[in-house]
């Protein structure tokens, strides 16, 4: 016995992509549709997962500076870290002449920076200069931390995470802290190249409820992963059981300028169809459409599958395929004041399996009544004649005729038919066209066939397989096919569409 089976189950749906950092101040909504499939039951949210990274961003302003005696004050904004000092149209007095700086030469001097803390409390003592106090024998080097560059204009360099209040900036004479002494000097403007750490970053689903919720700031490289999942399925079913579109949006926001990187954020799953209790088709040497389960194809199908075999099968060897099309199919038209018509068996017969049923491809033009007696080539009959009422058709199909007893053809022999109402065109290629059906207790295993999927391979102890995949074209009225005489039941079938 051989199964249909699903190759290679996807655990993910799909990688999302990581995005280049993005400013959440104003908010970023991560939207979901669904769509909606007709008798959809149930909404089940398999992975909703989203990684927010702080990925502070850099920004030029142009800052406030006042004048304080012989310095000049730099106030940043807020909640910054002020990392470069761009010092537009830099330079000092001596005397009436303004000598404009373009290099640490024409400092003469050092450019001293105090800073009054975040938090406020004035300012300290002198904590950076350019260049630094250098260290000579055993001491060493003091007001290390921040550099200076010259081009275009005269760029100061401040340490890492430098946070405050103000800034205020001299040049100084002297050798040592002790010994400073400024000088007047000025510049046009100062342009802050400043970073602003992402700030109160919060995730909120459609209906207001927060999945994540970070007050404060966050420092860069400070990843939060959020599952979205529970809050995506409450919604989901929600709006389902409703009746309301399977659409919303999760909101990432922070304070003005926050700045992160958003990874995932989708919301997969899969939308559910349910089929409850069984429903059975019988195979009787002909392919049936099942009932119907669903305009919709799914993207994965699965219920219990059991197949009986009823005993009989028909025999392919010497059995006609029915036409590919229905147009132009010829054959002998049988008539009451006709002769018989014959189709011979092999010479040797048809094996050791009885025949049981015959069927008949052609169709009736009205109210038909038939006779199929099978006999030998003396028109000696070999069982008893059988009867068949025969409904007009406008299609070529198959008219399946019981024998009243099974009969055992071994030798020459031959279906030998005729009509006494009504008109029947059998149809024909090289002989008239007939399947014929054996009772075979113990067949080879045979497909069966929905659409052009197996199944199954089924013999004779037929088949029971509990939540089974099922090929997607269940959906799609493809039809069961096979050679068996088969009972096909598919219960408690669930169709997931993919989202």
């Amino acid at each position: 016995m051989t199964v249909f089976t699903v190759a290679g189950e996807v655990s993910a749906r799909e990688v999302d992509v990581i995005s280049l950092p993005v400013d959440v101040g104003n908010g970023v909504d991560l939207g979901y549709d669904w769509g909606a499939v007709p008798g959809t039951d149930a909404a089940e949210v398999t992975a909703a997962a989203l990684t927010i990274t702080s990925a502070p961003g850099e920004e030029s302003l142009s800052l406030p500076v006042t004048a304080d005696g012989d310095g000049l004050i730099i106030t940043p904004p807020a909640h910054v870290d002020v990392k470069t000092l761009t010092l537009v149209g830099l330079y000092r007095l001596d005397g009436e002449d303004k000598i404009t700086v373009r290099s640490e030469a024409d400092l003469a001097g050092r450019l001293a920076v105090r800073v009054e803390p975040a938090t406020g409390g004035g300012f300290a003592a002198p904590a950076y200069s350019v260049p630094p106090v250098w260290g000579h024998d055993l001491i060493p080097a003091t007001l290390t931390g921040a550099s200076m560059g010259y081009s275009p204009y005269p760029a100061l360099r401040l340490p890492t995470g430098l946070r405050a209040k103000r800034l205020r900036l001299s040049l100084v004479t002297g050798d040592t802290p002790e010994e400073f002494e400024e000088r007047p000097f000025g510049v046009d403007r100062i342009q802050g190249l400043l970073v602003r750490p992402p700030r109160d970053l919060t995730v909120t689903g459609p209906g207001g409820t927060k999945v994540l919720d970070v007050p404060g700031e966050t420092p860069a490289g400070r990843r939060f992963d959020v599952d979205l999942t529970p809050e995506a399925q409450k919604l989901l079913s929600t709006a389902l059981a409703a009746g309301q579109p399977l659409t919303g949006a999760f909101t990432v926001r922070g304070a003005a300028g926050s700045k992160v990187r958003l990874t995932g954020g989708k919301v997969h799953g899969d939308l559910i169809r349910s089929f409850p209790g069984v429903r059975g088709t019988t195979l009787r040497g002909e392919a049936v459409v099942p009932a119907e389960f669903a305009a919709t194809v799914p993207g994965d199908v699965r219920g219990d599958l059991t197949v009986a075999y009823l005993g009989l099968r028909v025999h392919t060897e010497p059995s006609d395929a029915f036409p590919a099309q229905q147009g132009g199919i010829a054959g002998p038209v049988l008539t009451p004041d006709g002769l018989p018509v014959t189709r011979a068996f092999p010479p040797a017969g048809i094996g050791q399996h009885p025949l049981a049923l015959v069927g008949l491809i052609g169709r009736a033009t009205g109210d038909c009544a038939i006779t199929l007696t099978v006999t030998r080539p003396n028109g000696e009959p070999l069982g008893p004649a059988a009867q068949a009422q025969v409904p007009a058709a406008e299609r070529v199909g198959t008219t399946w005729i019981t024998l009243p007893a099974p009969v055992t053809v071994t030798e020459p022999a031959a279906l030998t038919v005729t009509v006494t109402r009504g008109r029947f065109l059998w149809a024909a290629g090289d002989r008239p066209l007939a399947r014929l059906v054996i009772a075979d207790p113990a067949p080879p295993a045979t497909p069966v066939t929905l659409g052009a999927t197996v199944l199954a391979a089924v013999d004779a102890d037929g088949i029971h397989l509990p939540a089974h995949p099922l090929p997607p074209n269940l959906a799609a009225g493809a039809p069961l096919a096979s050679d068996l005489f088969v009972q096909v039941d598919l219960s408690d079938v669930v169709m997931r569409y993919r989202r």
